[in-house]
């Protein structure tokens, strides 16, 4: 196990995350989490959220928001209804559906090693990469759209400067 030299930068409930490093993610991948949140929301009420009323709480247009649930249509989070009052809903439980659903679903597999580019002599380095991507991986997987909610409700997570 790596042990990081920093102190934790962010406190995410159980989760503690002690490495400054950035993993870039796409502005579809952010806005694909931030409609999950809206449909796990909307599920409370029993109805079906349209394109139009996600489109108007993302700030975006309504095709944007067509291709930005088709991915997350294809990996089993969102289930569409068409018609008059069709719209879109969770295609599983808030508990079920993880951080690294939503990455996974835009990004492809979340890794930090490309294996066609291996060396003999970056072998000890690429078993630090292999360590971040497995914690970054179980981070990710521990997070649950429910989670997320409850810490909304509860008021903004911890965070440790």
């Amino acid at each position: 196990m790596l042990t990081p030299g920093a102190s934790p930068r962010i406190v995410y409930k159980t989760h503690i995350v002690y490495w400054s490093f950035a993993v870039k993610l796409s502005k579809q991948t952010q806005y694909g989490l931030q409609i999950l949140l809206q449909l796990a929301r909307h599920a409370r009420t029993s109805q079906l959220a349209t394109g139009k009323q996600i489109a108007r709480q993302q700030s975006v247009n309504e095709p944007y928001v067509e291709q930005l649930v088709a991915p997350l249509k294809r990996g089993g989070l969102v289930q569409t209804v068409r018609g008059r009052h069709g719209g879109y809903t969770l295609g599983k439980a808030p508990g079920q559906i993880t951080v690294l659903d939503v990455i996974e679903s835009f990004e492809g597999s979340l890794e930090l090693v490309n294996d066609d580019n291996r060396t003999a002599n970056g072998a000890g380095v690429e078993i630090v990469w292999r360590h971040l991507a497995v914690g970054l991986r179980e981070a990710a997987a521990g997070i649950t759209l429910a989670s997320i909610l409850e810490n909304q409700n509860e008021g903004m997570p911890d965070y440790i400067i």
